[in-house]
């Protein structure tokens, strides 16, 4: 299990949530830490000071020891990735992907580029606030760290590898390895942003090693023929064919997961990122001004208004009546999460498998994924009802028997499927199906004494949950 990144950033509870979410659901895997603090100068990064403020940070993830092996180094600065970008050979194709439609802006008025989405090669390209390099970075040194600790122990590898944003908050154990086929790298359902959720996934060591390379696949220059090229062994693609492109983490993830052909199996989150008020802290424990979208209270760039979080809002509803594994002391009762897709999806997710008789279970048909079964009552007697929910789906000539790249959507096309599951999905869209009477049963679980309707709904469900519950609860 591989976790890293700025260790400044404020871990709840010193990564309890991840601990009870995952590595006891996991069977306690072998932890691994890179981690990145701030340093202005090679002198700062080293001598007592320093030393003292690695153990600090190490001690702010106790709860995750005992580490395999954990390493922290200076964040890498902008020049830094500027010139192992430049070194690649193919900077020009580099600079002209995120140029004009792939910069990120999401304003013509938008003239200061920190205020622009962050891409793939930020901040190197595009917004210089971005820290999605850095991410790419601490993944490959956490490989390297996995790959040394394989060849310590006379070179035999390990079957899985995990990677998981010390920022989620776990409702529910994460699924059991039991029920995740070992030749599938798993990823949650949802979050997509058009490529593929890069917050967690569960992958066969083989392609662990291109998931967690794509820094390196950057600096050896490769990644401009898994962006732009159309699959393994497509030759070097020409600097005339590299187009102006938005590409996102997720969308770079994807590419890589379609270039190499890397079979992806879906399951129900039960986990949602934590709201960056939470996160980013200063000394003094300030935290953004969320009124103001993310800029730091205090710090280089707070008074020109510089982005330090892009989902500032913190969005809160009702958890689930099932409280979760862990979390800090805040508005009893209620669930706080960065973005709202994410979160909202966990609590019906959680809420669901919190309910009697409800367990997950390899779908029969394909995509391959998990679904949420409950077995429901009715006066024709007890019947297994399914649920699955993705809000978006990537187009259907993603999912092939090579890749299954597919948020978990039912497609006819070519496909399969009972005629049952054919029109729960038809009611809807292809990425959401469920049984109605235990879809009443699961949106009355969020009703409490004093709710009372407005114009969004009769009921908490339908006002706050809308997309699940509105129709279907009582």
């Amino acid at each position: 299990m591989c976790v890293g990144g700025m260790l400044t950033l404020h871990v709840p509870g010193r990564g309890r949530s991840v601990r009870l979410g995952v590595v006891e659901a996991l069977r306690r895997p072998d932890v691994f830490v890179a981690g990145t603090l701030n340093a202005s100068s090679a002198a700062e990064a080293s001598g007592p000071a320093w030393r003292r403020r690695v153990r600090a940070a190490l001690a702010g993830l106790s709860a995750l020891r005992p580490f395999a092996a954990a390493s922290v180094e200076p964040q890498p600065t902008r020049d830094e990735l500027i010139a192992a970008l430049r070194a690649s050979g193919r900077w020009e194709a580099y600079a002209r992907q995120a140029s004009g439609a792939g910069e990120g802006r999401l304003s013509a008025a938008d003239a200061d580029p920190r205020l622009w989405l962050p891409t793939m090669l930020s901040p190197a390209l595009g917004n210089p606030s971005g820290h999605t390099l850095r991410e790419f970075h601490y993944q490959a040194r956490c490989m390297r760290m996995i790959e040394a600790r394989e060849r310590a122990a006379g070179g035999r590898p390990y079957g899985r590898v995990l990677f998981t944003r010390l920022e989620l908050e776990w409702l529910r154990p994460h699924p059991p390895l039991e029920l995740l086929d070992p030749a599938v790298t798993w990823v949650p359902a949802g979050e997509d942003n058009f490529g593929v959720v890069d917050r967690h996934w569960l992958a066969p060591r083989a392609a662990a090693a291109r998931l967690m390379g794509r820094w390196d696949a950057l600096v050896d220059g490769s990644a401009v023929e898994v962006v732009h090229g159309h699959g393994s062994g497509g030759g070097h693609v020409a600097l005339a064919r590299v187009t102006p492109r938005f590409v996102s983490s997720e969308i770079y993830l994807e590419r890589t997961l379609s270039f190499y052909g890397l079979r992806v199996g879906r399951f129900p989150m039960v986990a949602f990122l934590q709201c960056c008020e939470e996160s980013y802290l200063d000394a003094q424990g300030r935290g953004i001004r969320s009124e103001h979208w993310g800029v730091l209270s205090t710090g280089v760039g707070a008074a020109r208004g510089a982005k330090t979080c892009f989902q500032a809002h913190c969005n809160k509803k009702r958890c689930p009546r099932a409280a979760p594994l862990w979390r800090a002391q805040r508005e009893p009762g209620m669930c706080a999460f960065k973005y709202d897709d994410e979160g909202s999806s966990a609590v019906i997710n959680a809420e669901i498998l919190a309910l009697p008789h409800a367990r997950l279970r390899p779908a029969a048909d394909p995509p391959m994924r998990l679904e949420i079964t409950l077995d429901v009552s009715t006066e024709a007697g007890v019947r297994v009802a399914p649920f699955f929910f993705c809000m978006r789906c990537n187009a259907q000539h993603a999912l092939t028997p090579a890749t299954n790249l597919t948020a978990g959507c039912l497609f006819r096309a070519g496909y399969t499927y009972s005629d049952q599951l054919v029109a729960r999905a038809a009611r809807e869209h292809n990425c959401r199906y469920f049984d109605s009477v235990g879809m009443e049963q699961l949106c009355a679980s969020f009703t409490r004494p004093g709710d009372e309707p407005d114009h969004r709904g009769t009921t908490y469900a339908e006002k706050y949950y809308p997309w699940w519950c509105r129709g279907h609860s009582k």
